[in-house]
């Protein structure tokens, strides 16, 4: 009886599916190594390599996508009523194009094919084999919220600027890269926040208030207040303290 890591080895050498070269399934060898990459990286949270890979795989549920297994939806774009494909969505729509003209550096996207489903193409000229990780990084991070921005319009009708998906990306990027997580569990909330355990020196309880890893994916208008000093203890009246409350409206 061999050991799992022998078993695993037999069969990975002796499973290689070829994947087809036209299709649904296809890659082609930019989009092969730029997933390699992705999913080699550890500065690139698993949310986002979920994403692109689903990006380049040709799954997220584009209108244009979801009406092939459906009659009841609509393959149009809420904005400007063109085909809602991958490559107007991330690309040729109105706040796409306005997103990867105000990055830097800028992108003209008006240059860019109309490819018919996916854009495995398309990234070639943005994300190849010499661009650094940071600008890599970059890029998927304003990928994915433009796909955030265009969800929030098509199911809450909120509109997003492209200053937020620049201010969002980069917000997230740089909690990520200075706070990287301890392992892959629970990197997503629901309401954006995560639990984090602390102890109260004085009475050696445990403490869990909630902090927000993300502040930029916050709905709405946001909050933000800051209590100067901690009780002494929990058997004495809560001391005066100053408080600051910073409101950000968008």
């Amino acid at each position: 009886m061999g050991s799992s890591k022998a078993i695993y080895n037999y069969l990975s050498v002796s499973n290689n599916i070829q994947l087809p070269s036209t299709g649904a399934r296809s890659f082609t060898p930019q989009a092969k190594r730029i997933l390699c990459r992705v999913w080699k990286s550890k500065s690139i949270p698993p949310i986002i390599k979920t994403f692109t890979w689903r990006l380049i795989r040709r799954a997220l549920a584009t209108a244009d996508r979801a009406t092939r297994f459906s009659s009841n939806g609509d393959n149009r774009c809420d904005k400007c009523n063109m085909i809602e494909n991958d490559s107007h969505l991330f690309l040729h729509c109105i706040l796409p194009a306005q997103v990867w003209l105000t990055t830097n550096p800028s992108i003209n996207t008006a240059n860019f094919p109309q490819e018919v489903d996916g854009i495995q193409n398309t990234l070639s000229p943005i994300i190849n084999d010499n661009t650094h990780d940071s600008l890599l990084c970059k890029t998927l991070y304003t990928l994915w919220y433009i796909w955030k921005a265009r969800n929030d319009y098509h199911f809450n009708r909120k509109e997003w600027t492209p200053q937020q998906i620049h201010q969002a990306a980069q917000t997230y990027m740089t909690h990520y890269e200075y706070n990287p997580p301890r392992s892959s569990v629970g990197l997503e909330h629901p309401s954006g926040m995560q639990p984090s355990v602390l102890q109260d020196t004085n009475t050696n309880r445990g403490v869990n208030p909630y902090y927000c890893p993300n502040p930029a994916c916050l709905q709405d208008s946001r909050c933000y207040v800051d209590v100067a000093v901690m009780p002494d203890s929990y058997n004495t009246n809560t001391n005066m303290a100053g408080l600051r409350i910073f409101i950000l409206n968008f």
